[in-house]
């Protein structure tokens, strides 16, 4: 078993790339966007490239997200019982 400081500090990295791979995610995409207009979208999601980002992009990213997260939890389970 890792100690606690090992868990807590695997927890927080896992945690920020987490988020990393969401905002990634929300920022790629067919419509190519400056990183300006990418910081502008997040900051005012009435504009145009504010809509893609907050409409499109952002739920499908946190969508893959709670299905990927479900799914180890799921998995994880499974793998408890059968082992």
């Amino acid at each position: 078993m890792m100690p606690t400081a090992q868990r807590r500090l695997l927890f927080l990295l896992l945690a920020l790339l987490s988020a990393a791979s969401v905002l990634a995610a929300a920022a790629i995409g067919s419509v190519s966007m400056g990183w300006e207009q990418w910081w502008a979208a997040l900051t005012g999601p009435a504009s145009e490239s504010g809509e893609l980002v907050w409409r499109l992009r952002l739920p499908r990213a946190a969508a893959a997200w709670t299905v990927g997260a479900l799914l180890s939890l799921f998995t994880g389970r499974h793998a408890l019982r059968s082992g």
